[in-house]
């Protein structure tokens, strides 16, 4: 053989080497979207609030991750201090048991979960069960680490998303 074909030879291996590990990497790389809904944006006051949240796995191969808790998503919602917009004031969560739990979503599936919110308030004795107010309300989703402990705070997330509503009085 030629050292020219030697050379072309090699050239044409290299590449393919080099495009099979791409193709495998793209394969392999986990895409993943996660989103949280409402089932509208606006509701009257003591209206129970439908929220969907949705982590769906884009890629080609099914995928795993392990969460802090077993459910795995968890919901908090914030009433937002009209007069001061970065103020909230968080007024319901979603219940959960902390438990490092792996789960695994195929290819183009979603892992869902929804709850309701009847706009009550489950933060302080003083407040508890009790109606909260019209405004405007900050929804947050995540699923939270598993190497952060104590999965209360969304910093710790694995995923976050996040929507506003809007209550009024009737």
């Amino acid at each position: 053989m030629r050292p020219t074909n030697k050379i072309i030879l090699a050239s044409l291996s290299m590449a393919a080497v080099l495009i099979t590990l791409y193709v495998a990497n793209v394969i392999m790389t986990p895409s993943w979207s996660f989103e949280i809904t409402t089932d509208k944006p606006v509701y009257n006051l003591g209206e129970n609030v439908q929220i969907t949240v949705t982590l769906k796995n884009k890629g080609y191969v099914s995928h795993s991750f392990t969460a802090a808790v077993d459910n795995p998503v968890l919901v908090s919602i914030e009433y937002v201090n009209p007069s001061n917009p970065t103020v909230k004031y968080q007024v319901w969560y979603t219940p959960y048991h902390e438990s490092e739990t792996t789960f695994t979503v195929s290819p183009n599936q979603p892992l869902t979960r929804t709850c309701i919110w009847n706009q009550t308030d489950i933060q302080g004795w003083q407040f508890w069960n009790t109606t909260y107010k019209a405004g405007t309300y900050y929804i947050e989703a995540f699923i939270p680490k598993k190497e952060e402990g104590f999965p209360s705070e969304s910093n710790h997330a694995l995923f976050l998303a996040w929507v506003y509503i809007n209550v009024t009085a009737t």
